[in-house]
């Protein structure tokens, strides 16, 4: 499934992700105050990048199969 719209797709979620983690942790340094909140964010996204990267792996090697005849 390597050039499939799904592997495309999940490689820009998993950016989207990735960029959305680095403006929380950037927005975490730039008000202490409020620091666990945007590092929890953060993190949130760390999780939710790693999750789209292992369905990518997933599809790719066929561990997993989408049905997209509906």
């Amino acid at each position: 499934m390597p050039d499939s719209h799904w592997d495309q797709l999940l490689e820009k979620v998993c950016a989207h992700e990735d960029t959305l983690e680095k403006l929380y942790t950037v927005l975490g340094e730039q008000f202490p105050d409020d620091g666990e909140f945007w590092n929890g964010l953060a993190q949130e996204e760390r999780q939710h990048s790693a999750a789209f990267r292992q369905l990518k792996t997933a599809l790719r090697t066929g561990a997993l199969q989408l049905d997209e005849s509906s």
